[in-house]
């Protein structure tokens, strides 16, 4: 009987490749199914998802969609990754490291690992320098000390500096912790804490602001513990006003770091510019070599004067969230009697957290960046106050619920996590075996998407279901907006039909009754 004739092993292109990631991001449906419809194996999906990072950099490279390529593994994966991880906390203690060094403790993690066969040749030292973006060939660390004399004589050399950059090309970047909905006065209690774990971890966000000294201002990425947000099943991620990553601590990593550098040099690329960013000397920031780029870091311990975020920016973004925050408490709490302050706080999803980070961004004046920006040094003029521009003033009600919820003012709301840990900042015990900090590693990267609590508002039953509802909807605000003599808001409620009102004829007569989230996501 003649044997069975053995079938192709099929491999998908780039193109097919980010389709799958695409697809298992979006939600509602697992390897197995997506291993059904693009006639591959259910391991191959799962590779796929698995080493994502890597084909969407291929992709964001403008590599061939069409090519086919498994990626090659050398065996040594394990051994690069603790490497690297030892480098940045190396650098976190201010250890000079020279390449002899580095090559040294591969071999250690080597041995450990049973990967006997493995050199650490200076061919893998070149390729782990040039993987990294790692600069010179001896990586030293800076000075961890610091007098009082190095603040003026930043100052006196931020000129020489910023030499050769125009304003609109002189970038600051910072982190900041943000507990997005905990309302409790322990928060008090954690500042300077990692806050890596519990339940107060699940109530964390990091945000990432980025401005330029003529007030231009880069989308703000928001790093989350959940990879999949319950909240964010059928949203078009790319119309969110932030840029959302993830990991399991949802804090900035030396990858997260670099993934988001390597996307605004593309960007600064492709407009044919070249930007100074300034930064801090937290552990996630690696001194990595761009095409576009300059990094410059401010001397440790210096931030709170010369980092130009720390002079208001993040301060005025933080109120301005607050404010939004008690806003819609205070409305939920109108809604329902029966409701508590700390249960309507506790409803708030990541999802709409990241709208009023975006609005509160948004809202952030110019002339707000520039006199921080003033205040910090980067002017031969003074900044004129030490106040910012767009300052919030608290509402009707408002005070009140700041005491009883957060135990402070209204406008101490902006401090009560500004001391909130935003990346790593423990030491790791080297001197343990590779196998088990290998092991630790993989934990702290792993996907949170299931872990997330998240509160549902809505059933999917109450959700606008078409763009006939819709239109119906906006009419019976209308109404509301003239019942209450709101003349402005019913202007602008009055367009929002009219542009409705067009879209819906084109696309009944098309003969498309479109479902209200296929509407709103960009095509």
């Amino acid at each position: 009987m003649a044997s069975k004739p053995k079938l192709e092993k099929k491999t998908l292109t780039l193109g097919e490749k980010i389709e799958v990631i695409r697809r298992y991001e979006k939600g509602g449906v697992g390897a197995r199914g997506l291993a059904q419809d693009f006639g591959v194996g259910k391991t191959q999906i799962q590779n796929i998802i698995k080493r994502k990072r890597e084909h969407i950099e291929d992709y964001e490279n403008n590599a061939p969609t069409s090519k086919r390529r498994n990626v090659r593994q050398t065996g040594n994966e394990g051994i690069n990754q603790l490497c690297w991880e030892w480098f940045c906390d190396m650098k976190k203690r201010v250890v000079e490291i020279s390449g002899p060094m580095l090559q040294e403790q591969a071999l250690k993690f080597a041995e450990q690992l049973g990967v006997h066969e493995f050199k650490a040749s200076t061919g893998w030292l070149d390729s782990f320098k040039k993987r990294h973006n790692i600069k010179g060939n001896t990586m030293v660390g800076e000075s961890a000390g610091v007098s009082s004399t190095v603040v003026d004589d930043w100052k006196e050399k931020l000129q020489h500096i910023t030499a050769g950059y125009a304003p609109e090309d002189i970038y600051n970047m910072d982190e900041s912790g943000l507990f997005y909905r905990t309302t409790s006065r322990k928060t008090l209690a954690v500042k300077g804490e990692q806050c890596s774990g519990g339940k107060q971890a699940k109530d964390r966000l990091t945000l990432v602001l980025c401005a330029s000294m003529a007030g231009g201002k880069e989308k703000p990425l928001i790093i989350g513990k959940s990879a999949k947000p319950r909240c964010f099943k059928n949203v078009n991620m790319s119309a969110l006003p932030v840029t959302y990553t993830n990991n399991s601590k949802a804090w900035m990593t030396s990858d997260l770091f670099k993934k988001w550098l390597k996307k605004l040099d593309q960007k600064m690329g492709r407009q044919g510019r070249k930007i100074l960013l300034l930064l801090d000397n937290a552990p996630s920031h690696p001194d990595v070599t761009l095409n576009n780029i300059e990094l410059k870091f401010f001397p440790p311990n210096t931030t709170s004067r010369l980092q130009p975020m720390d002079q208001g920016i993040i301060q005025t973004v933080k109120l301005k969230y607050r404010k939004r925050q008690l806003r819609r408490i205070l409305q939920e709490l109108e809604n329902n009697k029966e409701l508590t302050g700390t249960q309507a706080a506790k409803s708030l999803t990541v999802l709409q957290a990241v709208q009023f980070v975006g609005a509160a961004w948004r809202e952030t004046s110019e002339e707000t960046i520039l006199k921080c920006f003033r205040k910090a040094g980067f002017s031969e003029t003074p900044a004129e106050t030490t106040e910012t521009s767009d300052a919030d003033e608290s509402e009707a009600g408002m005070e009140e619920l700041a005491q009883e919820l957060f135990g402070c003012n209204f406008q101490e709301l902006a401090e009560i996590d500004e001391d909130l840990a935003t990346c790593n900042t423990e030491v790791r015990d080297w001197d343990r075996d590779a196998s088990t900090l290998l092991e630790e590693l993989q934990d702290e990267e792993r996907d949170d998407s299931d872990e997330e609590e998240e509160v549902v508002q809505a059933s999917i039953s109450s959700r606008v279901p078409n763009l006939n509802s819709l239109v119906s909807l906006m009419s019976d605000i209308k109404n509301l907006c003239a019942e209450e003599g709101l003349g402005e808001l019913l202007d602008v409620f009055d367009q929002a039909v009219d542009m409705l009102s067009t879209v819906w004829s084109q696309r009944r007569l098309a003969g498309r009754q479109t479902k209200i989230d296929q509407f709103f996501k960009t095509k």
